[in-house]
C-alpha cells in the first residue's frame, strides 16, 4: 500500500510540476511542520463481526511541503504534500480496536496574498485533492478539500516564514468504509459523518525569480 501511495504523490508532482513551471512567473518552495488535533467520527457500522460506534484519530504532529506557482502578482497555485503519522482507534463498546495510520494529503489549491507591510502579508486559500488514509490494516481513498490562512513573513527576497491554520476535510461520506474498506465493513453502514483535522502549521519558504511574491504590482495593502 505504501509503495502505491509513494509512485501516486511522485506521478502528481511531476505532472503537475511540470505544467505549473511553465505558466508560472515565480517559484516558491515551501517545507513546513506543524499539529493535528485529534478527531472523533460518529459511525454506526459492523466489521469482523463487531458493531462500531465511534472511531478516533488521535493528534499527532504532521509534516510537509509544497510548491507555489505564481502566475500572477498576489495569486498562486498551489501543490501540495502532507503526512500526519498518527494512531486510530475504533470503539465497539466493551473494547476497542487499536491502529497505526498514516494520513496523507495530495492537494492542488489557489493562494491569494494580501500586503500589510514591505515585510508581512497575509494569505488564504482553499484546496482540493485526494486524502489517503493507509494502515497495516487498511487502505482507502477520499477525494477532500481544505482550507488554509496565515501570514507570511520576509526575512528577504529570497525566504520568508509563513504560520497558520489549516481545516482538511474528507468530504465523502466517512461510514466504517472510510477506516476498514468496503470489503470487511457490513452492507448495513446507515450513519455516514464528515471528517474535520484542524492543525496549525509553520515553515520557511524559498523564492526563486522575482521579488519574493510581494512586488509593487500585488493587490494594495490592507489599511
Amino acid at each position: 500500500m505504501k509503495k502505491q501511495v509513494a509512485r501516486s504523490i511522485l506521478i502528481t508532482a511531476l505532472v503537475f510540476g511540470l505544467a505549473g513551471t511553465a505558466v508560472a512567473q515565480q517559484l516558491h518552495l515551501n517545507v513546513f511542520g506543524g499539529y493535528t488535533f485529534r478527531e472523533r467520527v460518529d459511525i454506526s457500522g459492523t466489521y469482523n463481526g463487531l458493531r462500531y460506534n465511534r472511531v478516533f484519530m488521535e493528534h499527532s504532529e504532521h509534516f510537509g511541503g509544497s510548491l507555489e506557482f505564481e502566475f500572477r502578482p498576489g495569486v498562486a497555485i498551489d501543490l501540495r504534500y502532507q503526512l500526519q503519522p498518527t494512531t486510530g482507534w475504533a470503539d465497539h463498546g466493551v473494547s476497542r480496536t487499536t491502529f497505526d495510520l498514516d494520513v496523507h494529503y495530495i492537494t492542488l489549491g489557489v493562494l491569494r496574498y494580501r500586503e500589510f507591510s514591505d515585510v508581512a502579508s497575509g494569505f488564504g486559500g482553499i484546496m482540493i485533492g485526494a486524502g489517503v488514509f493507509d494502515s497495516d490494516k487498511f487502505s482507502t481513498t477520499n477525494f477532500s478539500i481544505g482550507f488554509q490562512a496565515g501570514i507570511l513573513a520576509k526575512f528577504s527576497e529570497a525566504v520568508g516564514l509563513k504560520i497558520g491554520a489549516q481545516l482538511m476535510s474528507p468530504v465523502q461520506g466517512a461510514g466504517a468504509g472510510l477506516f476498514f474498506g468496503t470489503g470487511g465493513a457490513s452492507v448495513g453502514v446507515s450513519t455516514f459523518s464528515t471528517v474535520f483535522q484542524f492543525g496549525f502549521t509553520g515553515g520557511l519558504r524559498f523564492s526563486f525569480g522575482g521579488t519574493g511574491g510581494t512586488s509593487s504590482s500585488a493587490p494594495p495593502r490592507m489599511r
